[in-house]
């Protein structure tokens, strides 16, 4: 456990003490034994934390405590839990063009083909349920969305292709990523390859590959441990 003369290195403004105690998780997880159990009480009566930060609001203070609950596992144990499970791309008629996976656990118990439909259909429907039930005008659209364990990550191309991402919560937007997969990938390997047939399923070696490196190189990717 820290002492009161380490708790000095936070800063002296408590917003920055609150960010130095998020950023200085990787730290702490070598103490997990004793702080998993800290972690999961009030943050105002965490014995890590100086006592500046009985002061701290406690909105900042619970802000904190979720962002810093998706790093740590419910058993005890420290897990990076940044990833990328799984991406999909779809043509403006549902058909599944390229499907691949990384960090995916659970399967969905149904053939791939049943799976494409019911992921492309439930695509259609959160579009227009939200194009709909929007009480502003919406410029891009639906765009994400998020589970108790995923964030699912969509983009769409002016004609009509589908790009979808899920990774794990931590990674809040990964719509830049979509957007380079389409603009130097997709387009520069399978639109200006006059080998491929637009409309055909994707099975260029050089884009899986070049998308793979993609994926595996974002700061948000890791490989799962266990």
């Amino acid at each position: 456990m820290f002492s009161r003369k380490s708790s000095r290195i936070y800063g002296q403004h408590p917003d920055n003490e609150l960010l130095s105690f998020v950023s200085s998780l990787e730290i702490l997880r070598r103490f997990k034994g004793s702080i998993i159990s800290t972690l999961s009480g009030p943050w105002d009566c965490c014995p890590l934390l100086p006592p500046s930060w009985m002061s701290i609001r406690r909105t900042y203070c619970n802000q904190a405590y979720q962002q810093a609950s998706l790093y740590w596992g419910s058993y005890g144990k420290w897990e990076n839990k940044m990833t990328v499970h799984n991406l999909y791309i779809f043509d403006r008629n549902g058909k599944c063009l390229y499907y691949n996976e990384w960090n995916r656990k659970k399967q969905a118990g149904i053939s791939k083909e049943e799976e494409y439909k019911l992921m492309y259909g439930m695509l259609f429907s959160i579009r227009s349920f939200v194009s709909k039930m929007s009480p502003l005008d919406l410029k891009e659209g639906f765009q994400s969305f998020q589970t108790s364990r995923y964030r699912l990550h969509y983009f769409e191309t002016p004609s009509g292709l589908k790009f979808v991402m899920n990774t794990d919560l931590a990674v809040s937007n990964a719509r830049d990523a979509l957007q380079h997969i389409y603009s130097n990938l997709y387009v520069e390997n399978i639109v200006k390859n006059p080998t491929c047939v637009l409309g055909n399923t994707l099975e260029s070696d050089l884009f899986s590959t070049r998308l793979d490196a993609f994926v595996r190189a974002l700061p948000y990717y890791s490989p799962r441990t266990t």
